[in-house]
C-alpha cells in the first residue's frame, strides 16, 4: 500500500495514462477528465474515485491545476477490509458483478470527508508516522467508503474479481515466475480445469478462472487434504 499527495505535473491538453496498480483518488483541488472508449467522467473538487488496471485518456480542461490524494491499493487489501468487517454488510451486497468500466465513481459521505482531512497530516509529517498507525487510519477510510449504500458497484466489481485473478497476480502469489505459471495455466486450460478470459481495459493482461470441472478438482483434492488431518 502506497499514498501520496501531489500536484499533477500534466503539461498538455491530453495524455494517455496506463495504470498498473488499482488506487483511490480524492481531488483536493482543480479538475481532470477521464476518457474511456467514448465514456467520460469528470473529477473535480471533492470527487473521488477508484481506477483499476488499465489505459485511460486524461484532459486537462483550461489548463487547470489539479491537486489530489492518492491511495494505490491491491484488491486483495480491499478483500480483507470486508472480511474482517462481514457483518456490516448484506449478502446482496455480494451478488457476482461484471463492472468494466475503467473507474468508479465513489461517493464521499461526511465521516469519508472526515477520513480523508484526518490523514492529510500523514502527507508532510516527519518524520513519517509508524506504518501500523497508516494501515489503521486507511483501513477506516476504506471502510467508510465500502458500508456507504451509494458505493456499492465497489463491492460487486471487488466480489466478481475474488475468485479470479491474473496470470501475472497467480505467480505473485504462488511464488514461481511469469514463464513458470504460464505454463502451468496452459496445463491446466488443456485439461479444462480454468479459463482464461482478456482484460477489460488492460490488453497485456488475461484473467483466470476456475471452470466448473476445475472446481469439483478442488472440491476433492482439499477434501483428501481434510481426511489426512482429521
Amino acid at each position: 500500500m502506497l499514498f501520496t499527495n501531489y500536484d499533477c505535473p500534466q503539461l498538455e491538453s491530453k495524455v494517455q495514462l496506463y495504470v498498473e496498480q488499482s488506487f483511490i483518488l480524492f481531488v483536493l483541488s482543480g479538475r481532470r477528465v477521464y476518457h474511456w472508449q467514448g465514456r467520460s467522467w469528470e473529477l473535480g473538487q471533492g470527487a473521488c474515485a477508484f481506477v483499476k488496471p488499465g489505459g485511460v485518456v486524461a484532459e486537462r480542461p483550461n489548463a487547470e491545476e489539479w491537486c489530489v490524494m492518492v491511495f494505490f491499493v491491491p484488491d486483495d487489501f480491499l478483500l480483507q477490509v470486508v472480511r474482517e468487517n462481514q457483518n456490516l454488510f448484506s449478502d446482496k451486497s455480494f451478488l457476482a458483478h461484471e463492472y468494466n468500466d475503467p473507474l468508479i465513481m465513489l461517493d464521499v459521505s461526511e465521516i469519508s470527508q472526515a477520513c480523508f482531512s484526518s490523514m492529510l497530516p500523514y502527507f508532510t509529517q516527519n518524520p513519517p508516522p509508524p506504518e501500523n498507525l497508516v494501515e489503521l487510519k486507511f483501513k477506516e477510510l476504506v471502510l467508510s467508503l465500502l458500508v456507504n449504500p451509494a458505493n456499492r458497484n465497489l463491492l460487486l466489481y471487488l466480489n466478481a474479481n475474488q475468485s479470479r485473478r491474473t496470470m501475472g497476480r497467480l505467480g505473485e502469489l504462488a511464488g514461481i515466475s511469469k514463464s513458470t505459471a504460464l505454463r502451468w495455466i496452459d496445463y491446466l486450460d488443456r485439461e479444462g480445469l480454468v479459463r482464461r478470459d482478456p482484460h477489460p481495459t488492460d490488453r497485456r493482461a488475461m484473467f483466470v478462472e476456475l471452470t466448473a470441472k476445475g472446481k469439483r478438482a478442488l472440491d476433492l483434492y482439499l477434501s483428501g487434504i481434510a481426511s489426512l488431518t482429521e
